[in-house]
């Protein structure tokens, strides 16, 4: 698809080339990571994915950053990207008990980077 298709004249074109449409055959858990200053990819992208997947009952998290494309540029918010990237992946991968920020979520509006790190001690599946 070029940039002169446009949904109205190609709309088959759009429903093909997006992934919204194959949610449902995702079977893998998904973790977004988005900055919502990002001028290359919108956040209602990952929010539309997100809420997708949510509504599939699939599992996926996302985590929403402050800045921009380029999270890792970051010291701050790319050690957090880089950390709850690992947990995410012992956990899945290695069988490690989940963070806390997987089985029962982080307030979004708590700009405290080591919200929800700790292990998941109770059980609780993500």
């Amino acid at each position: 698809m070029g940039p002169g298709n446009l949904p109205w004249s190609n709309p088959q074109g759009y429903i093909e080339n997006s992934p919204i449409f194959y949610a449902d055959k995702i079977t893998t858990p998904l973790l977004l990571m988005h900055g919502y200053e990002d001028e290359n990819v919108k956040f209602g992208q990952d929010i539309e994915m997100f809420t997708a997947l949510r509504r599939l009952r699939k599992p996926v998290w996302i985590l929403a950053y402050k800045d921009g494309h380029v999270i890792a540029d970051h010291n701050e918010l790319g050690k957090d990207a880089a950390l709850r990237q690992r947990q995410f992946f012992e956990h899945y991968l290695k069988g490690k008990p989940a963070p806390v920020w997987m089985t029962k979520g982080v307030n979004p509006q708590d700009r405290n980077f080591k919200s929800g790190l700790q292990l998941d001690k109770s059980g609780a599946k993500p």
